[in-house]
């Protein structure tokens, strides 16, 4: 009996003015040849000049809305937005740049703590373990 193939997915940016992606099509191949599923969402790499047709080339399955709740791995190069990160099933891993001093308003405002710098603690130790860094 095989085991299930690990599933990757990768989002367009959302952040306004954000023209990378978290990967390119050689690094899809790759993933596809060591059997990993990669789900890309149309028009991830515009920006990039890597076109849809190239991750579909790659071995990537293009969609114009990619299915997070599937997903084993998300790849993004902003950490993800916590309702995007509410979908994400148990276990799923994020890999993107993360800057927790943009986020420091979202941390305080979810950590309710009487020391604001435990709260930047924590929020740290959350994202940490929630999402990969990539440096």
């Amino acid at each position: 009996m095989s085991s299930p193939k690990l599933k990757v997915v990768i989002p367009a940016e959302k952040r306004a003015g954000e023209a990378r992606v978290a990967t390119v099509p050689d690094v899809v191949g790759k993933l596809i040849r060591a059997g990993v599923s990669v789900e890309v969402e149309s028009g991830a790499g515009a920006q990039s000049q890597a076109t849809d047709e190239d991750f579909r080339k790659a071995g990537a399955t293009v969609s114009s809305a990619v299915d997070l709740a599937s997903a084993d791995v998300v790849l993004s190069v902003n950490a993800l937005e916590p309702a995007v990160l509410a979908k994400l099933k148990k276990g799923a891993l994020t890999i993107s740049f993360l800057s927790p001093t943009a986020s420091l308003d979202w941390c305080w405002s979810r950590w309710i703590t009487s020391d604001r710098n435990s709260a930047q603690i924590r929020c740290s130790g959350f994202c940490i373990r929630r999402t990969s860094i990539i440096c």
